[in-house]
């Protein structure tokens, strides 16, 4: 499923790979990850803040002579149980 783009995966914390529905299907989103239970939570930014974070990767591709065709942004951390 991820060879058909089905599925998108996504690299975690202590090196688990997880999937999802692609984005395509899913809408483009964001993640929070628990570093202690690994529980992950979509977040959906608004489009002033989306807007941001696309001129910061823009920026940071810059700084690479790269060109950035996407992004996807996982924030480690810990969960409200977890904290």
């Amino acid at each position: 499923m991820s060879d058909a783009e089905v599925l998108s995966p996504h690299h975690g914390t202590k090196g688990i790979t997880r999937y999802e529905l692609a984005e395509w299907l899913m809408g483009h989103h964001h993640h929070l990850v628990c570093i202690d239970c690994g529980a992950v939570d979509d977040v959906e930014l608004s489009g002033e803040l989306e807007a941001t974070l696309e001129q910061l990767v823009s920026q940071a591709a810059g700084a690479g002579d790269f060109t950035a065709t996407g992004h996807a942004l996982e924030i480690d951390g810990r969960c409200a149980a977890c904290s």
